[in-house]
C-alpha cells in the first residue's frame, strides 16, 4: 500500500511520496483502478488519468478530500504482478497472466483447471 503524501485541496489528484513516484517512474498507470481511504471507515474506487510530477490524477472526484497519510493500492495493469501467486487478468485479450506460486508448478497451464469465483 502506497500513502498519499500531503494534504490536496482538489479531490480529483494526490501528491505521492517520494519513494512511490520512484517506484512508478518509467510505468504507466494511465487507466489503473485506485482505491483509495479517504475516511478511516470508507474506500473510494476510481481510475488513474495520468500520474506527473509526484501528481496522481483520477477521472472523477472523491467524496472526501485526499489527506496526507490516506492509503491507496493501484490495480489492473499488466505490468504490476511481480511476485508469486500475483496475477493479472486481461478481460479485453480474455488471457491470464501469472506468476506461479512455487517452483512445482506445472509450467504447462494449458493442463491445468482454473476456477473462477
Amino acid at each position: 500500500m502506497a500513502l498519499i503524501a500531503a494534504n490536496s485541496t482538489s479531490m480529483k489528484s494526490a501528491a505521492l511520496q517520494a519513494s512511490d513516484s520512484t517506484s512508478l517512474s518509467g510505468k504507466d498507470p494511465a487507466g489503473a483502478t485506485v482505491q483509495v481511504r479517504t475516511q478511516p471507515w470508507f474506500v473510494e474506487t476510481r481510475r488513474v488519468l495520468n500520474l506527473g510530477n509526484s501528481r496522481m490524477e483520477l477521472d472523477s472526484s472523491t467524496d472526501w478530500a485526499l489527506e496526507a497519510g490516506e492509503g491507496f493500492v493501484l490495480q489492473d495493469k499488466r505490468w504490476m504482478p511481480d511476485a508469486a501467486g500475483e496475477f493479472f487478468h486481461d478481460t479485453a485479450a480474455q488471457r491470464l497472466y501469472l506468476i506461479a506460486p512455487a517452483a512445482g508448478a506445472p509450467t504447462d497451464l494449458n493442463t491445468v483447471s482454473v476456477e473462477a469465483v
